[in-house]
């Protein structure tokens, strides 16, 4: 009985860790927003012209917060679904988790880069929130933080 259980658990490790990983090529059909974050953070650093090592050190980082962030954001669904009781300390533990692992995709930016691009890194990275919150009904044609340049 012992050896039919202990294949049972081998056969089961075996399986799990063969699951197919997603590739990183096909990253907007899986992850679309992080997909859209990468084309995004590309478009802003096109400029530097990374290397291909380097860009690929990267995408690697992306792909892997993007199975971590998809991992998440399914065990999120599931709760959601199943509406027990403190889903919303739940879900406050899931963005959490989701905002640590997009600071460490941005760590392995940081440690893929020189020191000396780690200060305009950051600003691409981590973009100032807006210096006004702006809200309600108002013209916006006149209005100078919805058309920068404009005096009343």
């Amino acid at each position: 009985m012992k050896i039919s259980a202990t294949f049972l658990m081998l056969t089961g490790a075996l399986l799990a860790g063969a699951q197919q990983e997603l590739p990183c090529d096909a990253l907007s059909e899986w992850a679309p927003k992080e997909a859209r974050w990468w084309a995004d953070f590309q478009g802003q650093t096109r400029h530097w012209s990374w290397t291909p090592a380097l860009e690929m050190t990267l995408l690697d980082a992306v792909c892997l917060s993007a199975r971590r962030l998809e991992a998440v954001a399914g065990r999120m669904e599931r709760a959601e679904a199943e509406g027990l009781p403190g889903l919303a300390d739940s879900l406050q533990v899931f963005r959490a988790e989701q905002g640590s692992i997009r600071q460490d995709r941005d760590a392995a930016f940081l440690a893929a880069v020189p020191m000396a691009w780690w200060p305009e890194l950051q600003a691409v990275l981590n973009p100032p929130k807006p210096a006004v919150l702006h809200f309600g009904v108002h013209d916006r044609m006149k209005c100078a933080v919805c058309v920068p340049g404009v005096t009343e």
